[in-house]
């Protein structure tokens, strides 16, 4: 961090817990470790020192250290701290120091943990201790605890089935079909002058482009006058 000098002057003036810390280093009563400052916080995250070993560390008095890692740790033994019972603080030593603590080392690799990961470890911790003074309402140690125990403790999930809405429009592929009537129309009559309907991918009944089925069929009106206007040449 950038040195300060008015800044750490008013910090010095103002913080008590800074003039007792300044005063015992002087006094050689607190040693000048990262371990005695820890000793004489208040609370897993004293402000007041840590900007005090903030100053120390970026000046190169203290070793550079994972402070994040060392704040876990810190709110470890807190918690563990706040225990009454002996079983449960055996099992929450147990579970944070040598389950939580040692895994997120392991992660690390050396390297710096972020805080991401300090306030996943301590809710996780959290939710244990939670769930043994839950287990103590129903007269239960995790010793005793069965599974219906577990499953009341639980969530209850239930799968929504999903449903359709009422009218739902159709969708693009959907096929629309002309109605009957909608057929077209085959050419006219000279007789009437009426159009006579056809149906789709079907020739007209009274159609000039087909010839009967029969030599022996009688012709249509419409083909007897067309006859008659039109003689076929006879051949020369």
């Amino acid at each position: 961090m950038d040195f300060n000098s008015r800044r750490t002057l008013l910090y010095l003036r103002k913080s008590a817990t800074a003039k007792q810390l300044v005063s015992d280093l002087g006094a050689g009563t607190c040693d000048l470790t990262h371990e005695d400052f820890d000793a004489r916080m208040s609370s897993p995250k004293d402000l007041s020192v840590d900007y005090l070993r903030s100053l120390l560390v970026s000046a190169g008095i203290l070793p550079v250290r994972d402070e994040y890692l060392a704040r876990l740790e810190r709110w470890v033994e807190f918690k563990i701290a706040t225990l009454d019972d002996p079983e449960d603080r055996r099992l929450i030593t147990a579970f944070a120091r040598w389950d939580r603590v040692v895994r997120i080392r392991r992660r690390a690799r050396g390297k710096p943990i972020s805080p991401a990961a300090v306030d996943v470890t301590q809710s996780q911790i959290g939710r244990a201790v939670t769930f043994l003074t839950w287990l103590k309402k129903h007269d239960a140690t995790l010793a005793t605890c069965h599974q219906t125990l577990i499953d009341l403790r639980l969530p209850r999930r239930t799968t929504k089935v999903p449903t359709l809405p009422a009218h739902s429009s159709p969708g693009p592929s959907a096929a629309r079909t002309p109605p009957a009537s909608a057929s077209p129309t085959g050419p006219r009559d000279p007789s009437t002058g009426r159009s006579t309907p056809t149906t789709a991918g079907r020739s007209p009944a009274n159609s000039s482009t087909t010839t009967p089925s029969k030599p022996g069929t009688a012709l249509p009106d419409s083909w007897s006058f067309t006859m008659a206007r039109h003689p076929p040449r006879s051949a020369d």
